[in-house]
């Protein structure tokens, strides 16, 4: 009880030593306090019309007026290299008809990631809880999931391990897309 009251008293002089801060510069003939006018007009006030017009940049390219700017979509080359479509053709046909797999709870903390610049919000424990989680659940596809929550990236290898270790589950899952990702690496 001796704890909270002096917290109470000690948030009661803070407040009371910010109120005098406001009243130092004193008030004006309108009777509003000086700093009050003066943070309203060099901060709040440029601030808030800065967010208007990235508010109404936003609605601009929003209704379009951007967008119709830009090259249509069509205009961008689809096509993929004859050495790739096989492999392509491949990993699409797995993510379509559900066969992609899951993400396994270790390959997942592996994965998870955080935007450039930011830190990670999330400790690899309640990482590797969400995964084991939402691996459990049934998903139409590897986007199922959120990014560190078991799924997004639907990681599975292929390929051939040295004598004595395992090979990976994706080469008895895919074998023709294992015949042709080596193609793929012996292509000139």
């Amino acid at each position: 009880e001796d704890i909270v009251s002096s917290v109470e008293q000690w948030e009661e002089s803070i407040l009371k030593d910010i109120a005098k801060g406001w009243y130092l510069d004193g008030t004006g003939a309108n009777g509003e306090l000086n700093a009050a006018t003066d943070w309203l007009e060099t901060v709040l006030h440029p601030w808030a019309q800065k967010a208007r017009e990235e508010l109404d940049s936003y609605r601009r390219w929003k209704a379009g007026t951007i967008a119709s700017s830009l090259p249509p979509v069509v205009s961008i080359n689809t096509s993929v290299p004859d050495i790739y479509a096989k492999c392509l053709q491949l990993l699409r046909e797995a993510d379509a008809n559900g066969a992609w797999p899951d993400t396994s709870a270790q390959r997942q903390l592996v994965m998870l990631s955080t935007p450039t610049g930011e830190t990670q919000t999330i400790n690899l424990t309640a990482a590797r809880m969400a995964a084991k989680t939402n691996n459990s659940e049934s998903r139409s596809c590897a986007y199922s999931f959120k990014e560190g929550e078991g799924g997004a990236s639907g990681s599975f290898s292929v390929g051939i391990m040295p004598d004595r270790s395992s090979q990976p589950k994706g080469n008895l899952q895919f074998p023709q897309l294992v015949r042709a990702a080596f193609e793929l690496e012996r292509a000139p």
